[in-house]
């Protein structure tokens, strides 16, 4: 049963990142106009591509300690669903449904799932990884970075 989820979510991984390949995903589409008071659409922004960015961080991480042995496979399922969570909840602030809703199945998946060896772990992870990636690069793509570093000077200290 439980290879059978692993399966499930690695089949709707490659969905969700196919469907989101080509074009803006909707995720990054909604965000364009998402804003919170005071702050306006362009913090908003830079947040969720920090979030976004910091996820894949994270998702290496596991990935990494599964291949170099670093901890159980068990615990480390476990610590992946967790920090997913986690990540979902930071990214649902910016309302990124559909972004949210992965991350969310995912962890549901991953606290149960016990894979047979490191390496079906990390390509799980490797899916996640891709999908979550995805998102986060067509964030980035919609923020001035160029326009920013020109119009903006950091405080001096005082």
């Amino acid at each position: 049963m439980a290879y059978v989820s692993a399966a499930t979510l690695v089949e709707e991984l490659r969905e969700f990142t196919t469907e989101r390949w080509l074009g803006e995903p909707a995720d990054v589409t909604r965000l364009r106009e998402f804003t919170l008071p005071p702050m306006g659409n362009l913090p908003c922004v830079l947040y969720c591509n920090f979030d976004l960015f910091w996820a894949g961080e994270q998702l290496q991480v596991c990935r990494q300690a599964a291949l170099d042995g670093d901890m159980r496979l068990p615990e480390l399922c476990e610590v992946s669903a967790l920090l997913l969570e986690r990540i979902a909840a930071r990214t649902a602030k910016w309302e990124m449904h559909e972004t949210v809703a992965l991350m969310r199945r995912a962890a549901e998946i991953l606290r149960d799932w016990r894979p047979d060896t490191t390496r079906e772990f990390a390509v799980v992870i490797e899916h996640l990884m891709m999908a979550v990636d995805r998102v986060q690069a067509a964030v980035d793509a919609i923020v001035p970075w160029n326009q920013l570093d020109r119009a903006v000077e950091l405080r001096g200290r005082t």
